[in-house]
């Protein structure tokens, strides 16, 4: 059971809080009840200081099941070699949604951009996604020979 989600709420801080309360009374009363009941703890989308007060809480283990929102930089290389399934689209927008105007994304692609839309398997996701990664973005077009190829003493 995850603690936070793009907001502070009566359990614990989320991440992207300006000030970090890290759990609340009543927070520390749900990580021993979640620990009686044998629930695993998904302190992912919390703050530094929530995790930090979850794990020395906790008497079970507790886990973190995305921490791409945190990383200051997430690389996409490749984008669109495979079109996204529905369930995929969705994963990959929370990514987006928790990272956007707060940490850098950056994606290569042999895809042009006009062609991002039809790899995402549902038009009103493919809008949401294309409008967190295109609309706010620095865009560098490479032009000339696959560096892989230049270096190959295949060819």
């Amino acid at each position: 059971m995850g603690l936070s989600y793009n907001d502070r709420n009566v359990i614990a801080d989320e991440a992207t809080e300006r000030r970090d309360g890290g759990l609340s009374s009543f927070g520390l009363k749900v990580i021993e009840r979640m620990n009686r009941l044998v629930v695993l703890i998904d302190f992912s989308h919390s703050s530094d200081l929530s995790i930090k007060e979850v794990v020395e809480a906790s008497e079970a283990p507790c886990c973190c099941t995305h921490t791409l929102a945190k990383a200051d930089l997430l690389l996409i290389d490749d984008w669109g070699l495979k079109k996204f399934a529905k369930k995929q689209s969705h994963y990959f927008l929370e990514i987006l949604e928790d990272r956007h105007s707060l940490k850098s994304t950056l994606i290569t692609s042999q895809l042009p951009i006009d062609h991002w839309h039809e790899i995402i398997a549902d038009p009103t996701l493919a809008d949401a996604i294309l409008d967190r990664l295109v609309h706010n973005a620095y865009r560098i077009n490479l032009k000339g020979e696959s560096m892989r190829k230049k270096k190959s003493h295949l060819t």
